[in-house]
């Protein structure tokens, strides 16, 4: 059973990140399996939680940089929210790791929710500036000629 379904409304037309974010729904829902999953052990569930960690954290600098190269004018709030969503996983993972927390399916499902929220409000937004700066016509300097 998964805890997010891949569907189309996740998809924003920017393909690398649309295999990315399919990735991190992917490691979400084999995170969500181990889990549930009997004769797991406190070290095995360790090394998924740190395989997700480190490929959300790769998957946020890639957004990151293509918005700095397109100049995204909402690139400081977006990368700020990438920040808070990494300090509170590595919270989550840290509290794990001295078995302060068990990372439970109410962590699991925060991290689902989050997921779930950017990439259909927050990466729209970027993607829908990215598309427009790619149809748009080009741009006429002062002395007239294309940008």
């Amino acid at each position: 059973m998964s805890i997010i379904e891949w569907d189309k409304r996740f998809e924003l037309g920017v393909k690398p990140f649309d295999d990315q974010h399919k990735r991190l729904v992917e490691l979400l829902n084999y995170l969500h399996d181990n889990i549930n999953a009997s004769g797991v052990t406190h070290e095995d569930l360790g090394a998924v939680i740190v395989k997700l960690a480190d490929y959300t954290t790769y998957h946020f600098a890639a957004e990151e940089k293509t918005m700095a190269h397109y100049e995204y004018p909402g690139l400081a709030s977006h990368r700020e929210e990438h920040a808070k969503f990494c300090r509170m996983v590595a919270a989550f993972q840290n509290d794990f790791e001295n078995n302060q927390k068990d990372f439970s399916l109410n962590v699991l499902s925060f991290i689902g929710n989050w997921l779930f929220d950017h990439i259909l409000l927050t990466d729209t937004e970027y993607c829908k500036f990215i598309e427009h700066l790619a149809t748009a016509p080009p741009k006429r300097t002062r002395s007239g000629a294309l940008d």
